[in-house]
């Protein structure tokens, strides 16, 4: 973002299009909300986004928001709040922490047997739960209203992204779920420094017996943790598998003190290390209070070998979402659009949709 440019946001109907006669004509944006913007964009100082309250109110729970206030600007009837924009907040925090408006729509049966799973992981028998779907059939939709049912309960809820991007880099979705547990994402924690020392923390009030084996965590948590007498001489594959067993360790001693729920979206894209670990949680998952819900689209030529491996694994239950029927997809079009639909708008939108 250059320093130098001022923003302003806002938010409402607008016109948007051609408008002229037959012989001039231009292409343009008109309505309150664009002079609003306008605004607001005088009011920004360089390098500074200016939103109004509607787009404010969005952006809670995506970016830190500050009040500065409610200012009088020409062309309104009343003084309008304004707000300023910090930084971005860490996705894994973004992700399903705000309630969803939308209705859930055909996925009652999926979301009562996400939550029978969570009750049996919180009884100590995990399990992983997987939602497979071609796009946009409503895998997150479905893993936002399961995140949002659990969060009512005394869990420890964990969310990782995997991208096309990371697929190649080692333990990039295990590293989101890794700082998460060891609360490596509190904004107090500024530098490397401070973050090392809540590690070293909390391994010495979960079992202080696991301190040694600390440096381990080095490169999957991307910290410059020292390497001591026990973990210098380690090969690659004699630290990795140490790794393993370390991370199960961590795992099972957090989930004494609380369940916990992983949700992992788009393991099709897992990197072969996170594929790794989370195996390894899995396998020992029927002695451990852990659920891990996963979405990932149906095998391709890409993902088939991945995707192979997991089908291996025990403890699962797969869960494969069907195209909405009609009356479904109506139900949904409706509370979407706030509005009632008329024939053939709905014919239109089954046509295009398919389910």
């Amino acid at each position: 973002f250059d320093p130098r440019v001022q923003l302003g946001i806002a938010q409402g109907p607008m016109r948007v299009g051609p408008y002229g006669s037959s012989r001039r004509r231009t292409y343009g944006v008109q309505g309150p909300a664009v002079n609003l913007a306008a605004r607001l964009m005088m009011y920004a100082a360089p390098g500074e986004i200016i939103l109004d309250a509607a787009v404010a109110d969005s952006a809670q729970g995506l970016f830190h928001v500050e009040s500065r206030g409610a200012i009088a600007i020409k062309g309104t009837r009343r003084p309008q709040a304004i707000f300023a924009v910090s930084e971005q907040v860490a996705a894994e925090k973004r992700r399903f922490s705000q309630p969803n408006p939308t209705q859930l729509v055909g996925r009652t049966a999926e979301l009562a047997q996400l939550l029978n799973l969570l009750s049996v992981a919180q009884s100590g028998r995990g399990a992983l739960a997987r939602i497979e779907a071609e796009p946009g059939l409503g895998k997150s939709r479905l893993l936002d209203a399961f995140a949002q049912a659990a969060r009512a309960e005394p869990i420890f809820l964990t969310v990782a992204t995997c991208q096309i991007t990371t697929r190649d880099t080692a333990y990039a979705a295990t590293r989101q779920i890794g700082r998460q547990l060891l609360g490596l994402d509190r904004p107090e924690l500024e530098d490397d420094d401070t973050r090392i020392a809540q590690v070293e923390a909390l391994l010495q009030q979960i079992n202080p017996a696991l301190l040694p084996r600390m440096p381990l965590l080095s490169e999957a948590l991307r910290l410059p943790i020292p390497d001591n007498e026990l973990t210098r001489g380690l090969d690659p594959k004699s630290r990795h598998e140490a790794l393993l067993a370390l991370t199960l360790e961590i795992v099972q001693q957090l989930a004494q003190l609380q369940p916990i729920v992983i949700l992992a979206e788009d393991i099709h894209w897992l990197d072969e290390a996170s594929a790794e670990l989370l195996a390894t949680l899995i396998r020992a998952g029927t002695t451990t209070s852990l659920l891990i819900v996963a979405t990932h689209r149906p095998p391709t030529s890409q993902t088939a070998a991945l995707l192979t491996k997991i089908d291996e694994l025990p403890n699962q239950t797969l869960i494969r979402l069907s195209e909405l029927v009609d009356a479904e997809l109506i139900t949904l079009a409706v509370a979407r659009l706030r509005a009632p639909l008329d024939d053939l708008a709905l014919d239109f939108l089954q046509a295009q949709a398919q389910g």
